[in-house]
């Protein structure tokens, strides 16, 4: 059987290192499996729908696995008592078949990750949480060590006698290892900060970089020259003199560097971070054309220094793979120490403090109210021109790299093929009626061939004479996902993200008194654009799949405002603190920041003027009030609720600016406060008046707002002082055809309403921004919401692009701020739902921070994924409420078992999370069908066991509130089919005319949980 070895002898064979590798590699996968165990049900569901076969396939893979490791655990044992064991005699092949087992589970495992989109190959090690970078570094450094010792082994042994034996123990040990590093090569390519460097640099080359000019086809020459010669050299038959060789590579090398030097001199103009992005891999790359010759070099130097050839051969070896490995290790471990580069469309909002004030912009205007004012015939000195209507548009069906790159000249000029100019001919244009979406769910995808893609509008507007001498805003409500704006032939400005109200200055643009031609083009990619090919896809503010259908194009109104010069921009009101002795009414200190512009020119810059605030009790009588946006009729102007308060400054803008600031600080008493029983409302009210002209205002704001304190208090939420119980739904901003997305504000109240007919006192507008409407009518009903902004179902890819692109601070800008004044409001929501873990905790920090500072006075918190209870964001970020979605018996654990799986997960989350609120963000089930012997009809069952029974579990953790999901069906969308599902969670038909029998349940659990409240 040949020579015997014991386990410790200096001797131990390199044969060994095959399965030892293998039981770590397939111990890690089973590691992979036990840490995702509540989602056994669902990856069994998934693989059987897959491949058609319904299974334990979870059961399948750890049996295999674990034969896979029990059988080289007893190769290795055996191994280490005989090593001619591991050779198997005349049956080799028996020690390679393992390993081919084993390479086909490593891939099947990956690609049932991959299953879905949202989560990428760095999956498998962000949820080690802080460990995962030294895992990588690990596994990778063993891989490459092994290829490197396989190797060395075998050409030391390749003319011994065991040749033949040691030939397919070598060949064992290469496939285990070979499989290993083309896995980490993927993953290097799939892992945060290398995905997202390597595709921002592929940008940088393929957009930025000048490779028509001068000095980059110079160094294009220089390389093609050296590989020539290179090639040349080794196939010719004729031998090429060394000095010819060296003499030919020293010119095009020459060549290859004033290449560079006249690329250094070009670039940096186009693009600000040359010199540490493109520069080392020009001269990486031009270093890569010269290893040939440089192995020439070492062999020759090998030969003549190192006589030994065995010695030779292994330093030969080791060269060889390192080359080999140089690139992985540079290609994964360079990025880590470098800033990740942002190439794609920057975002144009920032914060600027002004006078201690922190003030939104967008562009070089100040980010805006969005509610209505009242306008020149209604008190008011503004004017507004609906923009909606009939429209002429053009739709394609492509989406463009273009729409996403900096808006350079030359990228501006591309985005049009003419169709903004003024003379552009439209006619053979349909028309639209806007806000509507361009795609609908349930239309034939056929028919409907441009769901996706570039889409043109195109409107011919006569624009009031009276618009004169005013600041003209165009306001949008939403629309995209990226939307670019033209005036009468002038390129005025684009937006990113389809959800968020924006605004674009056009005063300069616009001709009152005459027609003028607006020109939009959006470009609204579909779930399945390649993800790969756009950098900006991985901030997942458009996501690469959700469980929610994506409407296109301008989906809420556009208007034309036109401003008073001098003007009252925001008027932010603020609670500070409070005293109360029945949580009903009492005292508070109240802050109110106003911004103000100053004219940049005319007659009053730097005049004296003055701003007036004063408080007035809001009342709205009936369902009609509620849902109307003109919030000032409805004010008892007659009982002011405090003294007016009153500021004098010079009409002139600060830091650099055209606008001014100024913090009113002072107390109230007396006060009625909101709360869901008694939505007390006020109406905040801002008059400027200028110290030359008539004492009548020129300009007037109005916002609704009211006064109420949230705070924790161990596991109960207080809402000014009394303990809050929230019941909640999850909604979608979502209608049938041909409404979509474009809801109207009856049809807001509607839903509101109904949601308010079961009990429901606390709405989660989830997954993104909804109309500012739905968060003024709520609070109007004593409805509590949940804000959420559009970070959903993101992984570790996507947050560390959101951290490349600087997008955190605009993200929460135009979330916040069009409603920061809602009392309503009660939680700014982060993401929902990621996947990820060490930039996901790091976005939720600095979130934390940059809201306690511009606002503070909500909670911030995320929907965390379910029953992942190793997710410490909570904790990390120090978030003061624990808000997981829960889907036990649903997804996670025992199908059914909705009150035991509750319990398991609600179990961890406290115990991770100790003395710290549970408000539940989402649980649910589906309604099902069975069939009666002649049709198929709904079965509520276990939809209504799944509100019961989750509800109990909630109740015995003491939940300060749970959401169910969801409150009205709304239409999902499949990525694997291309198509549709309604989906049928809801309580409600999608449009609210059909009520299911949970929604008389809900309505009895709701009532008993929220009869305590104030």
């Amino acid at each position: 059987m040949g020579t015997r070895t014991r386990f410790f002898d200096r001797n131990l064979k390199i044969e060994l290192i095959a399965p030892i590798f293998n039981i770590i590699l397939g111990s890690f996968f089973i590691l992979i499996l036990l840490t995702n165990q509540t989602y056994y049900v669902l990856f069994n569901t998934t693989l059987g729908t897959v491949l058609g076969i319904e299974m334990n396939w979870v059961l399948a893979i750890y049996i295999y696995m674990g034969v896979v490791i029990a059988g080289h655990l007893v190769l290795l044992i055996l191994g280490c008592i005989n090593m001619e064991i591991l050779h198997l005699g005349r049956f080799p092949s028996m020690l390679i078949l393992p390993v081919g087992f084993l390479v086909f589970s490593v891939f099947f495992l990956f690609f049932i990750v991959n299953l879905e989109k949202r989560i990428t190959l760095d999956y498998v090690f962000f949820m080690f949480g802080n460990a995962a970078l030294p895992v990588y570094i690990l596994l990778s450094i063993g891989s490459i060590g092994m290829c490197i010792l396989v190797v060395l082994r075998a050409i030391r042994t390749w003319n011994q006698d065991s040749r033949l034996k040691l030939r397919y123990a070598g060949i064992t040990a290469s496939i285990s290892s070979f499989t290993t590093s083309i896995l980490f090569w993927v993953v290097c390519l799939k892992y945060a900060p290398t995905s997202v460097f390597w595709r921002s640099l592929k940008i940088i080359y393929g957009v930025f970089m000048p490779w028509n000019e001068f000095g980059a086809i110079i160094w294009i020459v220089g390389i093609l020259g050296v590989v020539t010669i290179q090639i040349v050299t080794r196939v010719s038959k004729t031998k090429v003199k060394q000095v010819t060789h060296y003499s030919l590579l020293g010119i095009f090398g020459t060549i290859q560097l004033v290449g560079i030097v006249i690329v250094c001199i070009q670039f940096p103009l186009r693009y600000d971070s040359f010199w540490w992005t493109v520069l080392p891999l020009l001269l990486g790359s031009t270093i890569i054309t010269y290893i040939p010759s440089i192995a020439d070099r070492i062999k020759v130097l090998l030969v003549k220094k190192i006589s030994n050839v065995e010695k030779r051969a292994r330093i030969s070896v080791l060269i060889i793979l390192l080359s080999i490995f140089l690139p992985y290790t540079f290609i994964f471990y360079a990025p880590l120490g470098i800033t990740v580069p942002s190439v794609v469309l920057p975002y144009n909002e920032r914060l600027i403090n002004i006078k201690g004030v922190d003030v939104p912009f967008q562009g070089d205007v100040v980010y805006p109210s969005f509610e209505k004012q009242p306008l020149n015939d209604s008190g008011g000195n503004r004017y507004d021109l609906d923009l909606n209507g009939t429209w002429k548009w053009y739709p394609t069906n492509k989406s463009h790299d273009i729409s996403f790159y900096t808006r350079s000249d030359e990228v501006i000029a591309e985005l049009s093929q003419g169709q903004h100019t003024l003379n552009f001919d439209d006619s053979e244009w349909e028309d639209i009626y806007l806000p509507k979406p361009h795609s609908f769910p349930y239309r034939n995808a056929v028919v409907d061939e441009h769901r996706y893609g570039v889409i043109w509008y195109r409107k011919i507007v006569e624009i009031p004479s009276y618009f004169n001498d005013h600041q003209l805003l165009m306001k949008f409500y939403g629309g995209g996902y990226v939307l670019d704006l033209w005036i009468n032939g002038i390129y005025i400005g684009f937006h990113e993200i389809t959800q968020f109200q924006f605004v674009f200055d056009v005063t300069d643009e616009i001709s009152p008194g005459q027609e003028n031609t607006i020109a939009i083009r959006v470009d609204d990619p579909s779930w399945e654009e390649t993800m790969d090919s756009k950098t900006i896809w991985d901030g997942r503010h458009l996501p690469a799949h959700i469980d929610f259908f994506k409407y296109g194009g301008i989906t809420r109104e556009i208007h034309l405002e036109a401003i008073p010069q001098a003007s009252i921009v925001r008027t932010d009101v603020k609670v500070l603190e409070h005293e109360t002795q029945n949580h009903l009414n009492g005292n508070i200190s109240v802050q109110t920041d106003v911004v103000v512009r100053c004219p940049a020119e005319g007659s009053i810059t730097g005049e004296i003027a003055n701003i007036t605030l004063n408080f007035y009790p809001l009342e709205f009588p009936n369902s009609s009030a509620i849902g109307d946006r003109n919030t000032w009729k409805y004010a008892n102007f007659s009982e002011p609720i405090m003294n007016t308060k009153s500021h004098n400054f010079p009409l002139i803008g600060e830091e650099g600016t055209d606008y001014t600031t100024h913090r009113f600080t002072f107390e109230l008493r007396n006060v009625d406060f909101w709360s869901t029983r008694n939505p007390k409302l006020y109406l905040a009210e801002v008059n400027l008046t200028v110290s030359s002209h008539s004492s009548d205002p020129i300009d007037k704001l109005c916002t609704q707002t009211g006064f109420r304190t949230i705070e924790t208090n161990g596991t109960q939420i207080l809402l000014n002082g009394a303990d809050l119980k929230l019941a909640g739904a999850s909604l979608h901003e979502e209608m049938y055809d041909p409404y979509g997305t474009s809801v109207e504000d009856w049809q807001i109240v509607w839903k509101l309403e109904l949601l308010k007919n079961i009990s429901v006192n606390f709405i989660r507008l989830s997954a993104y921004p909804m109309h500012p409407n739905w968060y003024l009518f709520a609070e109007r009903m004593g409805i509590a919401s949940w804000a959420e902004s559009p970070t959903c179902w993101m992984n570790e890819i996507d947050f560390t692009n959101m951290f490349a692109r600087n997008s955190i601070v605009p993200i929460w800008i135009q979330t916040v701020y069009p409603n920061i004044n809602r009392p309503g409001i009660l939680f700014w929501g982060g993401p929902n739902e990621p996947w990820a873990a060490g930039d996901c905790i790091r976005f939720l920090k600095v979130s934390k921070c940059l809201l306690d500072q511009i606002d503070g006075t909500r909670f911030f918190s995320y929907a965390a994924v379910s029953s992942h209870t190793w997710h410490i964001g909570f904790e990390d970020a120090e978030l003061p409420v624990i808000s997981p979605n829960n889907y036990g018996g649903t997804f996670d654990g025992v199908r059914y078992a909705f009150y035991e799986e509750s319990v398991k997960s609600l179990a961890e989350w406290t115990a991770n999370n100790p003395g710290k609120p549970i408000v539940n963000t989402e649980f649910g089930y589906w309604r099902e069908n069975t069939w009666n012997g002649t049709e198929w009809v709904p079965n509520w069952e276990n939809q209504i066991n799944c509100l019961n029974e989750t509800v109990r579990a909630f109740q015995e953790f003491n939940a300060a509130g749970f959401t169910w999901w969801i409150g009205f069906d709304y239409f999902g969308h499949s990525s694997n089919t291309q198509g549709w599902y309604s989906n049928g969670m809801g309580v409600y038909n999608l449009d609210g005319t059909v009520k299911y029998p949970t929604a008389n349940v809900m309505n009895n659990i709701y009532g008993n949980f929220t009869i305590s409240n104030l």
